[in-house]
């Protein structure tokens, strides 16, 4: 039987306030689990297929947020863990994104960032290569100051890299920073050496680059939130989905601004190719309120080689309580043409009193969710697993499933966890079993 196996590595913080909602994650997760304490990643962002079937998981290494990589077997034993030392600046690295070579080597990237009692100090893209032993080949900065990596992919014979500038810089919450509306694709060398750099603007508005995609010919699809900045107050929504497609060299063949409500923000999460060519995009949209998600669900979107936009399907969930939310966060494309989506799905659990204005959250509570729809945008099945913990990158293994990174855990005592379903959503009682 086909099955969907799930890594999942997540930080569920605490917090209480006047007024502020209570995060209340269970003790223990729903369904059969595999624990893992990996040195050098407590947080996991994101992971990458390895050339022998295994993984690799690409995280934080402790408060320091010094980022830090380990290797999975194809059988779910660790290989090896690493903490990548961010060239022994005393500057906060912050963890990334992972890329693998067809050897087994990877390309791990992160965001230096400044101390927050420093001021003016540019936040720069680190790069770290290391082998498929874990020792580090060569490390480096990358790109212009003050722009950050949003995603990284294997690219040919290098790595494609795409990152926005910084809307706003520390301690100046008023001020614009002249780098906000920067984001560009760059295609890098085996060697760290750039062989281009695309600029992405869509308009006159922030074109935020939040995923990246290769084609059959070495072309580059990305995928990208075009409208009014989401670091802006107030914050004004109205979020497009913009895509471009380059070339292998670097060129824009095409773009596209997808039409959406006015009155709603669509942020694209992920973007695949499907084996004919055509492009898959999920994403998250939210209502435009208070906040940025005041209530949201899962969108997914199929387009043509060419970008035209064949269909458009939206998910809520399962609703079950008050600003119900689902959030898109990873999307892979089987070979037989079905799509899987995972996410998170959170809700406050309110009071309503009479004498109260209107409910006033007192908790909120989340659980990670596996969706599965058609070719045309139908819904498959949607499972529901660990409840408290979270989600964040998803790849498809040499056995056709899905592998989806995420996590468990509360406060500061997380760990990483793994779950295996089968193609209807089941969940399996030995996760990763040879």
């Amino acid at each position: 039987m086909v099955s969907i196996r799930l890594i999942s590595v997540c930080l569920l913080a605490a917090s209480a306030g006047a007024g502020c909602p209570v995060w209340i994650p269970d003790a223990e997760p729903d369904g059969a689990g595999r624990a893992y304490a990996l040195e050098g990643v407590s947080r996991g962002n994101d992971l990458a297929r390895a050339a022998d079937g295994g993984l690799l998981l690409v995280g934080d290494a402790g408060s320091e947020r010094t980022m830090g990589v380990a290797k999975l077997n194809p059988d779910g034993d660790v290989a090896w863990s690493r903490v990548l030392a961010g060239m022994s600046t005393p500057y906060p690295e912050y963890s990334g994104l992972v890329a693998v070579d067809e050897h087994g080597g990877a390309l791990a990237v992160g965001s230096r960032k400044w101390l927050n009692t420093v001021h003016g100090e540019p936040q720069r893209i680190m790069l770290h290569r290391i082998d498929a032993s874990g020792n580090m080949a060569w490390e480096g900065t990358f790109g212009p100051d003050n722009h950050h990596p949003t995603a990284c992919i294997r690219s040919g014979d290098g790595f494609a890299i795409a990152a926005r500038g910084l809307s706003y810089l520390p301690g100046d919450a008023g001020d614009l920073d002249p780098y906000g509306f920067s984001a560009f694709v760059a295609r890098i060398a085996d060697d760290g050496a750039e062989r281009w750099r695309t600029a992405l603007a869509a308009g006159d508005l922030e074109t935020y680059p939040r995923a990246l995609a290769q084609t059959a010919d070495g072309g580059i699809v990305a995928a990208a939130r075009y409208g009014p900045s989401r670091d802006a107050a107030p914050y004004t929504g109205a979020g497009r989905v913009a895509v471009f497609l380059l070339s292998a060299e670097g060129d824009t063949v095409w773009s596209r601004i997808l039409d959406a409500d006015a009155s709603d923000d669509y942020a694209p999460c992920a973007v695949a190719v499907g084996a004919g060519g055509d492009i898959w995009i999920a994403g998250t949209r939210s209502t435009v309120g208070v906040a940025p998600a005041d209530t949201s669900a899962v969108f997914v979107m199929r387009l043509t080689h060419e970008g035209d936009l064949v269909w458009q399907a939206e998910d809520p969930g399962a609703p079950r309580g008050w600003l119900d939310s689902a959030r898109a966060c990873d999307l892979a494309v089987h070979p037989d043409g079905c799509a899987a989506v995972t996410g998170m799905h959170s809700w406050s659990v309110a009071l309503e009193l009479p004498w109260l204005p209107a409910p006033y959250p007192v908790a909120t509570r989340s659980t990670p969710f596996l969706l599965q729809l058609d070719a045309d945008g139908q819904r498959l099945w949607r499972q529901e697993f660990g409840a408290g913990a979270f989600v964040s990158a998803m790849v498809i293994s040499p056995q056709e499933t899905y592998v989806i990174c995420g996590g468990a855990g509360g406060g500061y005592a997380p760990v990483a966890m793994v779950w295996e379903a089968d193609l209807d959503g089941d969940l399996r009682d030995a996760p990763l079993a040879p």
